[in-house]
């Protein structure tokens, strides 16, 4: 994470939405920040699939797309 802070002083993570799908919990993030260097603007959004088993964690992923989350931890859109 220090690395991250490094090269993008002002990194944020803004959580847009959180949904609940049976046993996973999917979350859009929009993540902004300026590079130290260059100060180039960083703009992603991420989506982050999390599915749980008897309240643990089994799979916590982050992925580019709605689509690659879901087909991440079984689902479709």
């Amino acid at each position: 994470m220090q690395n991250l802070l490094d090269a993008i002083p002002d990194f944020m993570v803004e959580v847009i939405e959180v949904r609940e799908l049976g046993d996973v919990t999917l979350t859009k993030m929009n993540a902004s920040g300026h590079g130290a260097d260059s100060d180039s603007p960083l703009e992603e959004t991420l989506w982050v699939a999390v599915q749980w088993r008897d309240k643990k964690i089994v799979l916590w992923g982050t992925f580019a797309t709605e689509a690659e989350a879901l087909e991440a931890v079984g689902l479709s859109e």
